[in-house]
């Protein structure tokens, strides 16, 4: 049976490294795969040097603690925009 497998991760190769190698795993058994990761530079490279194409969203840090009225609704918004704007 194929399953269809989400893979979420991002931040640091620590985390990265473990999902590639996991993911590539469930491809060879059959199973359809897909990444998803952050925005930022550091991900996309280490995604792109393992021949994998990912999802990234406009991901950056966590708001726990932020009592930033301003930076709160800016975060807000860039996840806003990019699920309701049609990806490329």
């Amino acid at each position: 049976m194929t399953r269809r497998i989400l893979i979420a991760s991002g931040g640091t190769g620590g985390h990265i490294f473990p999902a590639i190698v996991f993911g590539k795993d469930m491809q060879k058994k059959g199973n359809a795969v897909k990444w998803l990761c952050g925005s930022r530079d550091l991900e996309r490279t280490i995604y792109h040097a393992s021949g994998i194409e990912p999802e990234c969203l406009p991901l950056a840090g966590v708001l726990m603690g932020t009592k930033s009225p301003v930076k709160i609704l800016g975060r807000i918004t860039e996840w806003g925009a990019y699920f309701i704007c049609p990806r490329r």
